[in-house]
């Protein structure tokens, strides 16, 4: 959660929080939705508790072994999928974030 601890004074400004959790390709397909969904949910759960205002609307989605940033060959890769990307509007502007799992 420390990676997160940067983006909260951001946040708590925004009118809108999207969520998106990730994962590489190893693994059953179920298993990584399931994965990706629960990266998710901790990023909303840990925002939630941060005191949020009210009014701001936060939508998740979460797909497993999908939308990669990188190749799953290699450790470092499938390191840089496993991760959520949290995008965040404030007024007229848009700011994104990714975090990434720690092994």
């Amino acid at each position: 959660h420390r990676q997160l601890t940067f983006i909260v004074p951001d946040v708590r400004r925004a009118s809108a929080i999207e969520i998106r959790g990730r994962t590489d390709e190893l693994g059953s397909a179920g298993l990584n939705e399931v994965l990706a969904r629960n990266r998710a949910l901790a990023v909303r759960d840990y925002l939630r508790a941060q005191n949020l205002p009210e009014v701001t609307t936060v939508r998740l989605s979460f797909k497993g072994a999908c939308c990669y940033v990188a190749g799953n060959d290699a450790a470092e890769g499938r390191a840089a999928n496993r991760r959520v990307e949290i995008e965040w509007q404030t007024g007229l502007q848009v700011a994104q974030r990714t975090i990434h799992e720690r092994n």
